[in-house]
């Protein structure tokens, strides 16, 4: 009896945190202007050591560009797209230079038609529909992926939702979340060798094109 009202009050207590952490998110945005996990979090480090100077890039699911003027700054160029008007405007408005082309486009629908040296993929596979589709398309633009990914494997709450038989994404907006097992086999799966995976609170991995 007493468990069944732990498990009660702990599901209340969940849903609270997900609503409290969405709302950190979106007024940590309109205090710093940015989202706090470019001033706290290293992964800005993992993309830029492993695109060669003078790269020409892909960057999917740029949102607002503060990594991607980071990229354009050791890249020959970059081009850019989100699936966000707004977030595009803002990237055109704030994070700017003559080397970033930055559109507004769906990430596999959109994708452009001509060859990258690199394909940066930052939290974007987890909100795509089908990931695969997506992965399998960029290996005909791409010879290099880079990929960040959140690992549900290094979240204790991810797993006590699981336990409770709620839904037990980290973010309530994704459609996945990955093992360092999961990612690995679904970039296999679509073309890719993947040479390395990072593990902490997420997944950082690096791919090449399998040689037909």
């Amino acid at each position: 009896m007493r468990k069944n009202l732990y498990k009660f009050i702990l599901k209340i207590l969940l849903r609270l945190y997900d609503f409290v952490y969405q709302k950190i998110g979106a007024f940590a945005i309109r205090y710093y202007g940015f989202h706090p996990k470019h001033k706290f979090e290293d992964y800005h480090k993992f993309f830029l050591v492993n695109i060669q100077e003078g790269a020409k890039v892909l960057d999917v699911g740029c949102s607002r560009g503060e990594l991607t003027i980071d990229i354009a700054k050791k890249s020959l160029s970059v081009t850019a797209y989100d699936i966000s008007k707004e977030s595009i405007e803002f990237a055109k408005k704030n994070n700017s230079r003559e080397n970033i082309n930055y559109f507004v486009g769906e990430a596999t629908q959109d994708m452009p038609q001509e060859h990258f040296d690199v394909a940066v993929c930052s939290n974007i596979l987890e909100h795509l529909s089908h990931p695969r589709d997506f992965l399998n398309k960029l290996t005909s633009i791409s010879e290099k992926i880079l990929v960040r990914v959140p690992n549900i494997d290094n979240n204790w709450i991810s797993g006590l939702k699981k336990d409770l038989g709620m839904s037990y994404f980290f973010d309530t907006q994704h459609n996945r979340e990955y093992t360092s097992t999961s990612i690995r086999e679904e970039l296999e799966e679509s073309g890719w060798q993947v040479e390395s995976i990072q593990i902490s609170h997420e997944l950082r991995v690096i791919g090449r094109k399998k040689i037909k």
